[in-house]
């Protein structure tokens, strides 16, 4: 697992795809979901947001639950490539319940990416509105 989260920190997809389809079958159910959050961390850090939805719909398909992380990863990889809507279809995705700094963050992270000034400035007064300290 420590080899597989190496090559997921270094984006390094291809690797990482490879530790993971080792890993899969001989993980526990009680970490088959981090394992296949540490995949989308390779994703999230390529910034590869089109790859990490599919392989978000194919988690979904192997009956893993998302959690928290899963879509701040998703949310992460949307944000790489400026991709605001997307970031902000992942935050809507997570829940109001859930959303915090973080995924805030995520979204001017992305309008940051994608040269949008006011885009981010939006977030921005929003964070303000939504999110109490």
């Amino acid at each position: 697992m420590e080899e597989l989260n190496d090559a997921t920190t270094a984006a390094a997809v291809g690797d990482a795809w490879r530790l993971f389809s080792q890993l899969r079958p001989l993980v526990t159910a009680k970490k088959r979901r981090m394992l296949w959050n540490t995949m989308l961390k390779a994703y999230a850090n390529a910034g590869e947001a089109e790859k990490a939805k599919d392989f978000y719909d194919s988690m979904l398909g192997a009956q893993i639950a998302p959690n928290m992380k899963t879509f701040g990863k998703l949310m992460e990889a949307a944000a790489k490539k400026g991709q605001v809507q997307t970031a902000r279809f992942w935050m809507q995705e997570m829940g109001a319940a859930h959303v915090g700094t973080m995924a805030y963050n995520q979204l001017i992270t992305a309008a940051a990416n994608a040269h949008d000034l006011r885009a981010a400035e939006a977030v921005y007064k929003e964070m303000e509105l939504q999110v109490t300290p």
